[in-house]
């Protein structure tokens, strides 16, 4: 007796698939938080962060400099992530 996935494997189920391949497209494109400072981002770079007072996340640089020169700033991030890809032109 065949099980239900092998039956499963011969129906043609173009919706499903195009559901799930758009969700894996949606996946790859979603922020990813990550918790400041357990987890730094590589230095020398920008990255969306999030502070502890709630707003929006902002675009900072990391770098040594500023991390050493401005510890008052970082003192208040709870998040961080890397940017998500600009937007494509329309042709």
């Amino acid at each position: 007796m065949r099980t239900f996935s092998e039956i499963d494997k011969h129906y043609d189920r173009p919706i499903e698939d195009a559901l799930q391949a758009r969700i894996e497209e949606l996946e790859k494109a979603a922020v990813k938080w990550h918790k400041y400072p357990d987890e730094k981002p590589p230095i020398d770079g920008r990255y969306l962060f999030w502070d502890s007072d709630g707003n929006a996340p902002h675009v900072l640089p990391y770098n040594d400099i500023v991390v050493r020169d401005n510890p008052g700033v970082f003192s208040t991030q709870t998040h961080w992530a890397y940017p998500p890809a600009p937007p494509k032109e329309e042709e």
